[in-house]
């Protein structure tokens, strides 16, 4: 990149620009994957640093996020973006059974 290091991304530089559920996922483990991708709205280049994370919101509630636990799989490069530019990251996360299904039962209230 020329004239300098880029800035860190912001939660103002990037926004997320399509989540979907993954074609592919690891069979017969109860585990879900998603394909989540942010472009930088900047007019400026900007990097991305460290491992993506998410919250999950108890009853659709976002005052109930919390963090989930996370488990790190090898290691975190830097990625620059240029204005406009994308990046791409597969979340895996295991299936947890609802209320409905008879257990896990949500805390929220």
């Amino acid at each position: 990149m020329s004239g300098g290091k880029a800035k860190p991304c912001t939660s103002e530089d990037v926004k997320v620009a399509e989540a979907r559920q993954a074609a592919v996922r690891p069979p017969g483990t109860g585990t879900g994957a998603a394909i989540v991708a942010v472009a930088n709205t900047s007019k400026s280049a900007c990097t991305l640093q460290g491992f993506p994370t998410v919250a999950g919101a108890g009853n659709g509630s976002p005052d109930k996020n919390v963090p989930l636990a996370t488990t790190h799989s090898g290691s975190a490069a830097t990625v620059s973006l240029a204005p406009g530019a994308r990046a791409w990251t597969k979340l895996t996360f295991v299936n947890v059974q609802g209320e409905a299904d008879g257990y896990c039962e949500s805390g929220a209230t």
